[in-house]
């Protein structure tokens, strides 16, 4: 979704860039300067020892990626202990089937401390305090949101507490490519997979599988998919997909459905072919309407004559706004931003809504709210554009929350009394998706579940080693994406005079790194925050500053609130 430096940063976001290179080239430090950084094959420090000798080393030497030192995934397995977001494992106590929250204090956000409900626990937060705004926002505690392979399945879903009046399931950046443009996964294809910003492609058609599955085991009354649904907007992914979403309708959950900037008019559309690369067709908005018709836009309750928004009814106390906040005229461009009619449009619709006492759940690709010091600094295009204008109409007409995607990270933030909540993307590890439970009292639970993969490919007596160690093999998927970034980017900068490390200390940096963006995509940075500060690797990045973009992401990372992004309970 953004350029090909801001994608790699931390395996990110965004589907629509260019892959890692394969090799970077070693520079060597100033002459004399008895610093020591290894290359792939002298890892502990034998090419700082030509420095040493007083010998200039060669430079623009590439390193290929396969000359690279070995990670070590044992030590990133314990690296956080238990606190780590893999497997859905929490922090509670695990024999508590629902975990109490305790009040939160006066702070800015008025959340409650979450409990300590295990996995599938059903606890619910303490009560807000009293921030400016009394939203008294709380995360509640049922395992910390994430529910791994041992927790209870998808199917413990479908029987719903009486307090709950309606169910919802959102998916957001699924980026689904149709099967015959991968032309059974052929080399064209594995090589651009191979190149991945950290969405598990070789896998995309299983994981969407495993989902669909799940959701039809929760049986929820609504699923919505909020953009991105494709690869690059390909035609044949659409239709394919649209397929889908179609089996699901048969069992009776509605599908709502908006774009996302991958969508429509992209010229990026391709297919692949053993060793080739050829061009297929896009969409237009009136296609991809067309398409969709089913999930969402013949049954709208009132259309944008403008762009592809319409608002959807739930029931007599709710409704979807569908906010289409994407640019595709005359062709697909990253950022998000309404047109004016748009706007006006979702005035009159705010101000009935209003007036009838229905209340409001807009949900739109990009996001509303800057949601974190990453998102502002390395990913411009992921907040729409002029949003403090959307901000304004949803706040002066009480809309308390907002749901969105795009990021590629599990978030939350609240201005305004709006709360937002993003989504992470479907196709990265840990594969979430979110569930939202409209309670009778007024009161909305939203808490992010975890693709199961691995029980799914063992329950379809499935053979294939990677899908059935499928949790194993995400996380090293994560790992070697991040880890690579930032060992490749911290060599050069040694090896180039601009920061001194030893070999060892830029691998221990590298692993440091590849752990926290973990959790840090997940929403789970609360679990690990104190050990990630308390680590010997975080001085060693603290020290270089802002010297390499990955510093700068670690950093603004490592500043976030660390809170539960997994687990919010909204009270209205």
């Amino acid at each position: 979704m953004y350029t090909a430096a801001a994608a790699a940063l931390c395996a990110a976001l965004l589907s629509g860039c260019e892959g890692m290179s394969t090799a970077f080239f070693v520079s060597g430090p100033g002459k004399g300067s008895g610093q020591d950084i290894g290359t792939a094959d002298e890892p502990d420090g034998s090419y700082g020892a030509e420095m040493d000798a007083g010998r200039e080393p060669e430079t623009s030497r590439p390193l290929e990626k396969e000359s690279m030192p070995q990670i070590d995934y044992e030590a990133l397995e314990n690296w956080f202990g238990d606190g780590s977001s893999g497997g859905g494992s929490d922090s509670g106590d695990a024999s508590d089937s629902a975990g109490n929250g305790e009040p939160g204090d006066s702070d800015s956000d008025g959340r409650g401390d979450s409990g300590s409900g295990d996995r599938g626990g059903s606890g619910s937060g303490g009560p807000g305090g009293g921030d400016s705004n009394g939203s008294g926002i709380g995360n509640s505690g049922p395992g910390e949101g994430i529910a791994g392979p041992d927790s209870s399945g998808p199917g413990a879903l479908s029987v719903r507490d009486k307090n709950v009046q309606s169910r919802v399931v959102i998916a957001t950046d699924v980026h689904y490519l149709a099967d015959q443009l991968a032309d059974g996964k052929c080399e064209s294809f594995m090589e651009m997979a191979e190149e991945s910003d950290g969405r598990v492609l070789p896998y995309l058609w299983e994981i969407t599988d495993a989902f669909f599955d799940e959701v039809s085991e929760i049986r929820p009354d609504f699923l919505i998919v909020s953009g991105d649904l494709t690869m690059e907007g390909e035609k044949l992914s659409h239709q394919e997909f649209a397929e889908k979403l179609g089996s699901l309708e048969d069992e009776g959950i509605q599908v709502l459905v908006i774009p996302g900037n991958h969508d429509i008019n992209n010229g990026a559309a391709k297919g692949y072919r053993e060793d080739t690369i050829y061009p297929t067709a896009s969409v237009t908005d009136g296609e991809f309407a067309q398409i969709y018709e089913d999930y969402g836009y013949l049954e709208a309750e009132e259309r944008d004559g403008y762009s592809l928004s319409y608002v959807y009814k739930l029931d007599d106390y709710f409704q979807f706004l569908m906010l289409d906040s994407c640019q595709y005229d005359p062709v697909n461009l990253v950022g998000g931003a309404l047109e004016n009619e748009t706007y006006e449009w979702v005035e009159g619709v705010l101000e009935k809504s209003w007036e009838t006492g229905v209340r409001t759940i807009p949900v739109t690709h990009h996001n509303l709210l800057d949601q974190s010091g990453v998102s502002k600094a390395f990913f411009d295009n992921c907040t729409i554009m002029h949003s403090e204008s959307l901000l304004g109409l949803l706040s002066d007409n009480d809309v308390k929350l907002h749901l969105s995607g795009h990021l590629h990270i599990q978030h939350y933030r609240e201005e305004s009394g709006v709360s937002e909540v993003v989504t992470g993307s479907l196709l990265m590890e840990p594969f979430q998706y979110g569930v939202i439970d409209i309670l009778r009292n007024g009161d909305i639970h939203y808490y992010s579940r975890q693709v199961d993969v691995e029980g799914w490919a063992k329950g379809r007596g499935m053979k294939n080693p990677e899908l059935l160690d499928f949790e194993s093999y995400a996380r090293h998927y994560m790992w070697e994406v991040n880890w690579e970034k930032a060992y490749r980017e911290l060599s050069a900068k040694v090896q180039s005079g601009d920061v001194y490390l030893t070999g060892d200390e830029v691998y221990r940096m590298a692993l440091y790194y590849a752990a926290v963006c973990e959790n840090y995509y997940a929403g789970t940075m609360y679990k690990v925050i104190g050990e990630a500060k308390a680590d010997p690797a975080y001085e060693l990045w603290m020290d270089i500053e802002f010297t390499t973009e990955t510093s700068s992401f670690l950093d603004n990372i490592l500043q976030d609130p660390a809170l539960n992004y997994t687990d919010i309970l909204m009270k209205y």
